[in-house]
């Protein structure tokens, strides 16, 4: 999953994953990696990435500190939701040689649940966070996932399979 920081995490990735499923009958070699616009982490990645990126929706927003407490379980979600979905293609890529091509459909299952999973846990996070803020702040938020979601709705062309960033 990769992403350039601007993108927030699961929503994205799982209309992504969902709009690309022959792609993943065929994974690529390994490539470096980095977070892409789904927001998994690559094989390369320390996770400063989406640390910057929660910091820089943290600066967009004009995060309060009466407001922390609402954040914070924001941010902590899209750190577990990043590691979940990278620990699965961790796990499908290891297995890249030996699996079946049921095998390898059946992981891209499991991905793609995941992926549903992790939308929901962000969207009710976000919802208390949201929910926080000010008049002023939502309407950032709104702009952010609208820039968001129009430089991820370009046509797939040229993007690889999710599971390969």
């Amino acid at each position: 999953m990769s992403y350039s920081i601007r993108a927030l995490p699961s929503v994205v990735l799982a209309a992504s994953l969902l709009a690309a499923p022959f792609a993943i009958a065929q994974t690529p070699p390994p490539a470096p990696m980095k977070i892409g616009h789904h927001g998994a982490m690559t094989e390369h990645d320390d996770g400063a990435q989406l640390e910057q990126h929660i910091a820089h929706m943290h600066d967009a927003l004009k995060v309060t500190a009466a407001q922390e407490d609402q954040w914070k379980p924001v941010a902590q979600t899209m750190r577990d939701n990043e590691k979940s979905i990278h620990d699965l293609i961790k796990d499908k890529r290891s297995k890249i040689d030996s699996q079946s091509a049921a095998d390898d459909l059946n992981a891209y299952a499991e991905i793609a649940a995941a992926h549903a999973q992790n939308s929901r846990k962000m969207a009710d996070a976000f919802a208390t966070f949201y929910a926080s803020l000010s008049d002023d702040q939502k309407k950032t938020a709104d702009e952010f996932f609208r820039e968001h979601k129009k430089q991820n709705e370009r046509p797939m062309q040229g993007r690889k399979s999710p599971e390969a960033h």
